[in-house]
């Protein structure tokens, strides 16, 4: 079935409004209800996209359904994917359904993860990227289980978490120049744990002092340890890869601002608005998963047709996260001071 992108997230840009998307759903109806919908927006992954959603479905021990958003893609992506829907019968006893929405113009991260969350239903709600390959059983359950057990949490990352005013830049000229200090030991810790894994013992530690946790920028290359506790970090804004939230408490928030982001930012903005409104933070639990940094879809080689495309959204956002909860003119709204520290998370 074919309609404008309009017709399914209501809230999107109008530069995105009349964009043709076509949706098709197999159902399989031995599977239970899902309790997960697991979200994976789709850019030129030919090759490693049917492995990689092996790997979900392999990993995880919740009930789900899973929603592809195939986005502008120039490759084979599609083709695969068909092919490895065409053999999933049977594999998975708890995948219930899988959506395949298709959009031949670029919309991006921010209007792909809406427009899967306006196509699922389950409670839960884990945005995966394309380029990641799950290396963990119950990783949906572990997940799931770090929002039960944690009241103040609004969203879980199963990468890693850093402070809000890292993103903010808030005017004060002091908090500023601490956001440098802090970011830069993070980094420095970061590469400590790449040469010495058992600096990992001292992560908790350092969270404390940086507000920082997980694979952050290109340490997402860095695999975790074996021997990585289970832990939750509570406190400041969460990253995607993979990133859990309740459906109920996204929708609460309007969701995803898309009028002011495309691409980037939009995640930290959803935890602003959280910790504004709700006072809740965010979480990150170590989840085990590969994302080789040249197959994410931001670093590939563009083609003129998505270089003039990307270009065309730059123009047409321009400044416009300036009006978002974000970025915009309530930046100086004091929020309630969050207490970084961890907790055992239950795993699978």
């Amino acid at each position: 079935m074919k309609k404008a992108l309009s017709d399914y997230v209501p809230g999107a840009h109008p530069v995105f409004g009349d964009v043709p998307v076509t949706v098709d759903r197999v159902l399989f109806e031995s599977a239970p209800p899902a309790q997960v919908s697991f979200i994976v927006p789709v850019h030129n992954q030919q090759g490693v996209i049917a492995r990689n959603l092996d790997s979900i479905i392999t990993c995880a021990r919740l009930p789900h359904e899973i929603c592809l958003i195939v986005d502008g893609c120039t490759d084979d992506s599609l083709a695969e994917i068909m092919e490895w829907l065409d053999g999933l019968g049977g594999r998975s006893r708890r995948t219930s359904k899988v959506v395949v929405a298709v959009s031949d113009d670029g919309i991006f991260e921010t209007a792909c993860d809406a427009l899967g969350i306006s196509l699922t239903s389950a409670e839960y709600v884990i945005e995966v990227q394309a380029d990641m390959h799950i290396e963990h059983v119950g990783f949906d359950r572990v997940m799931t289980n770090a929002l039960d057990e944690n009241v103040d949490v609004f969203a879980v990352s199963g990468r890693g978490i850093h402070p809000v005013a890292l993103v903010r830049r808030p005017g004060h000229e002091v908090h500023r120049q601490w956001s440098r200090v802090s970011n830069l030991l993070a980094k420095q810790f970061s590469q400590l744990q790449g040469r010495v894994p058992a600096a990992r013992a001292f992560e908790p530690l350092m969270f404390r002092i940086t507000g920082q946790a997980g694979r952050l920028g290109e340490a997402i290359n860095r695999p975790l340890h074996p021997r990585t506790k289970p832990r939750v970090y509570v406190g400041g804004s969460v990253i995607r890869g993979p990133l859990a939230f309740r459906r109920r408490d996204y929708e609460g928030l309007d969701g995803f601002d898309l009028e002011h982001f495309f691409l980037g930012n939009d995640d930290h903005d959803l935890m602003f608005r959280a910790q504004a409104v709700t006072g809740r933070t965010g979480g990150y639990v170590p989840i085990h998963f590969s994302a080789p940094l040249d197959q994410g879809s931001t670093r590939k080689t563009k083609s003129d047709r998505e270089k003039k495309r990307f270009s065309e959204l730059k123009t047409s956002f321009g400044s416009r996260d300036g009006g978002s909860a974000l970025f915009g003119p309530a930046r100086g709204t004091s929020l309630a001071r969050v207490r970084r520290g961890t907790r055992i998370a239950q795993d699978a």
